[in-house]
């Protein structure tokens, strides 16, 4: 019995979808549709933990609330949500999550109308099969912006920038990067000339998937044997490396 690549009634892109499938198609097959998923690092987990912490702390000033408790708030939260082999970067985010919130309000940017807001947009209009799913970080009254924390200011990874440009199609608004280390940050707006072409880009990419999937009739096997495992990347880790290379194995010997 063929074992499906995706569930075609209840399907959606994403963005992160798309863009682990345009570097590994083997990683964006065991993470979607084998379920072989690698578990949150620390790095992710600080970028979770100051994003929370920034809102938490634009909610508390929005009402005049007292932010004594800040830190012990990202402590509980890191504790609750059972972070593993993160514990150093707590402080980070601590940190990260102050110059979150100082870049917002340096512009004004008080009122959140809305926080993680999820999103199924129509894609038929450009020859697309299926709706994609997006995530905001934090949307306000002229612009969404997206935060990003990182132990030293770089500019902004292409795919980061596209990704944003995605979100200005959709939401029809202007979208920026805020990048924040736990001692500085950087604000970069992004263009409006850069929508377009990033959008069409990230089409091309979205088609390519549908494509590939059509291609292998849906179905995980086939997919398999006419994709090269490659677990080079930070996709990645010790665990994931040893399912996918049992299971490309497996297939390929009972071909």
């Amino acid at each position: 019995m063929k074992k499906e690549i995706i569930d075609t009634k209840t399907y959606r892109h994403s963005f992160s979808s798309v863009n682990k499938f345009s570097k590994n198609p083997s990683a964006w097959l065991c993470h979607y549709a084998l379920g072989i998923k690698t578990p949150v690092n620390a790095f992710m987990t600080r970028g979770t933990l100051a994003e929370k912490g920034a809102y938490w702390l634009i909610k508390r000033e929005s009402k005049m609330l007292s932010i004594e408790n800040y830190e012990k708030n990202i402590k509980r939260l890191f504790e609750k949500s059972k972070f593993l082999n993160a514990e150093k970067e707590i402080e980070n985010a601590i940190g990260c999550g102050r110059q979150f919130m100082k870049a917002l309000y340096e512009r004004q940017l008080r009122k959140v109308v809305s926080y993680q807001k999820e999103k199924r947009t129509d894609l038929t209009e450009y020859g697309l099969k299926y709706k994609i799913l997006t995530f905001t970080d934090f949307e306000f009254d002229n612009v969404i912006i997206d935060t990003k924390s990182k132990m030293r200011l770089i500019q902004p990874y292409p795919h980061e920038i596209r990704q944003q440009c995605l979100y200005s199609k959709v939401y029809g608004k202007p979208t920026a990067l805020l990048i924040a280390t736990p001692k500085k940050y950087a604000f970069h707006e992004i263009l409006p000339s850069d929508v377009e072409p990033n959008f069409q880009h990230l089409l091309t990419q979205l088609k390519a998937l549908e494509n590939f999937i059509d291609m292998c009739d849906n179905d995980i096997t086939k997919a398999i044997k006419n994709t090269s495992l490659n677990t080079d990347d930070f996709y990645w880790d010790d665990n994931t490396k040893m399912e996918a290379n049992k299971v490309w194995q497996q297939i390929i010997k009972s071909n």
